[in-house]
């Protein structure tokens, strides 16, 4: 009688345990999905907008006017702009993972000024388009402006995007 009533309780405890373990397991992989969907939300817009970067870069020539200082001044200025916004995308990512603002901008910082210099080495293997020093330095000059407008802007502002 006494093994029945053990083995009774045996089952009865493994049922309990397996449905425990069910609701551990359903638990972690909430925590992962919630994980992968902030990882995405702060993450994509610095792998499209780099995407679209490398794709703009791919292009042999790009349409502007047909003055060429007009069309110089326009391209540098969107040099500035689009390596701004990587910058600034990647600071908004960076930060949402830890609590150094600071630590955040350096990455932020290094991380855009090394895929600017990916930029200019992929544009030597494209057909009519060469890299220059200048579009870098260029391309460091609009990281740097929005990481110093950043800097005095509150967290919660730079991570909702306002």
């Amino acid at each position: 009688m006494v093994e029945l009533a053990t083995g009774a309780a045996k089952a009865e405890g493994d049922g309990k345990s397996s449905s425990f373990k069910r609701r551990v397991s359903q638990s972690k992989m909430e925590k992962l999905f919630l994980r992968l969907g902030r990882f995405f939300w702060y993450w994509g817009p610095v792998i499209g907008w780099a995407s679209a970067i490398f794709y703009f870069s791919h292009q042999p020539t790009l349409p502007g006017p047909e003055d060429y200082w007009v069309n110089f001044v326009i391209k540098k200025i969107l040099h500035i702009v689009e390596f701004g916004v990587l910058g600034w995308l990647v600071y908004r990512a960076d930060i949402a993972s830890r609590r150094d603002s600071c630590a955040s901008l350096g990455v932020a910082f290094w991380a855009s000024v090394l895929y600017a210099a990916t930029d200019e080495v992929h544009q030597v293997f494209e057909p009519g388009r060469e890299a220059t020093l200048r579009d870098f330095l260029i391309d460091g000059v609009g990281i740097f402006l929005a990481l110093v407008v950043i800097r005095n802007q509150p967290r919660h502002q730079i991570l909702r995007g306002r």
